[in-house]
């Protein structure tokens, strides 16, 4: 597959993302092409592998910086770009190994989470929904590496076990929150009641009522704020892996 042919596939694999992170992808990764192809490197489309694995890289690469936003700010900060060949190589596909003779010059910029962002830009960062779409958007990006039959079983069985306990604890989460809620509304609504016949039987009640519905209320903003830490904390756990296994991929080759 020659250049241009797998940039025009790489864009069609890239549909559906935010105008700005393709045109920064599909530019980063044009542009390291064509100096590969201009200096003779002619594995360079092999070493980034199919289109559709690199966009799906791209994906997770762009939902991770989003997951981690605070992150991401403090640490672009302006000044001179890196200079080494580590730091200027693809962020989101397997990275060339070095060879000997003269190497194609990578982009100047980083395209996604490495990029000096403009105004627009922030803006559109902040707005990066984050959540279980970026669990799954990782997970989509692991399955996308080519693997071997018995590691792709192992990684199947371990996606699964670590989605069905992330989705037991956020169901365990809503389940209190719930059940609390009606225990406090049916506690408040028997104590209004029982006001008019045994007042200090109903005034018991409504207390025990409007404690619940405070405790409830408490419950749902710490679980909130629980539930993003565990989807966060998921979401960097696959991260980390799809690294291991860019890094394993580009070993072999």
């Amino acid at each position: 597959m020659n250049t241009a042919d797998y940039l025009l596939k790489l864009e069609q694999e890239l549909r559906g993302l935010d105008q700005y992170d393709q045109q920064n992808a599909l530019a980063y990764y044009s542009e390291y092409l064509l100096d590969a192809e201009a200096t003779g490197k002619t594995d360079a489309v092999d070493i980034l592998g199919s289109p559709r694995s690199l966009a799906a890289q791209i994906r997770a690469d762009i939902a991770m910086d989003g997951a981690v936003q605070p992150q991401s700010q403090a640490q672009s900060q302006p000044g001179p770009q890196p200079q080494s060949q580590s730091d200027l190589q693809p962020q989101s596909g397997p990275r060339p190994q070095p060879q000997p003779g003269p190497q194609p010059q990578p982009p100047s910029g980083q395209w996604a989470g490495g990029a000096q962002a403009t105004g627009q830009a922030q803006l559109q960062r902040k707005s990066r929904k984050q959540g279980l779409g970026t669990v799954w958007t990782v997970v989509l990006a692991i399955l996308a590496i080519p693997l071997g039959v018995p590691l792709a079983i192992v990684l199947f069985a371990l996606i699964i076990a670590v989605l069905a306990v992330l989705f037991a604890a956020l169901v365990t989460m809503i389940a209190v929150v719930v059940a609390l809620l009606v225990y406090g509304l049916v506690c408040s609504a028997g104590g209004l009641v029982l006001l008019f016949t045994h007042l200090a039987t109903g005034l018991f009640y409504s207390g025990v009522g409007l404690v619940s519905l405070a405790l409830c209320v408490l419950l749902a903003i710490a679980f909130l704020k629980l539930g993003r830490l565990c989807i966060t904390g998921v979401a960097r756990f696959f991260n980390a892996i799809r690294k291991r296994l860019q890094n394993r991929e580009r070993g072999i080759k």
